[in-house]
């Protein structure tokens, strides 16, 4: 209706299936991605934070990472779980990219760190170890072919929150 009572959260665009904390999240607004992951909707719905885009599978936090909101990407990890869902640090997306992947390829030293660490809020951690579909590489493979030193030694010297440690031979 006109005052705003019937809004659905969980809606998304027909052509490329992002929804509000997806676009708030690609264009760096830290206020509004607040206000989204703190809101439920009238219908009882909180804002779904691992929808994908229906045309390369991105997640408002691979979104996030790749264009380098790093606000907003701590923002997602950060967020409250409502209707028992919180944000899903291992989604990938259609080349089977992650976040971590993204923050290591980019040298994002900053959001690896974090990742490293974070635990999402059903209680899974990063996984370290993953493998994205267009060459295989792993995040530690990512930056150390782009010459990220100081990601590649904090993936090196990382353990998972989930006990597993980089796999120096994948």
């Amino acid at each position: 209706d006109k005052d705003g009572a019937d809004v659905k959260l969980e809606l998304v665009d027909y052509k490329n299936g992002y929804t509000a904390v997806s676009m708030a999240a690609v264009e760096g607004d830290v206020e509004v991605v607040a206000a989204l992951v703190a809101a439920t909707g009238k219908d009882g719905v909180a804002v779904d934070l691992n929808l994908a885009g229906k045309k390369n599978a991105d997640t408002a936090l691979i979104m996030a990472e790749a264009i380098g909101h790093v606000e907003i990407v701590a923002a997602l990890v950060a967020a409250p779980s409502k209707d028992g869902v919180a944000v899903d640090l291992n989604l990938a997306d259609k080349d089977g990219m992650t976040a971590l992947m993204y923050a290591a390829d980019k040298g994002d030293a900053a959001v690896v760190a974090a990742l490293i660490v974070a635990t999402d809020k059903d209680g899974v951690a990063v996984k370290l170890n993953l493998v994205e579909k267009k060459n295989g590489y792993t995040a530690l493979m990512m930056a150390a072919s782009k010459g990220h030193v100081e990601v590649a030694a904090a993936l090196v010297a990382a353990t998972g929150k989930d006990g597993v440690a980089v796999d120096l031979n994948l």
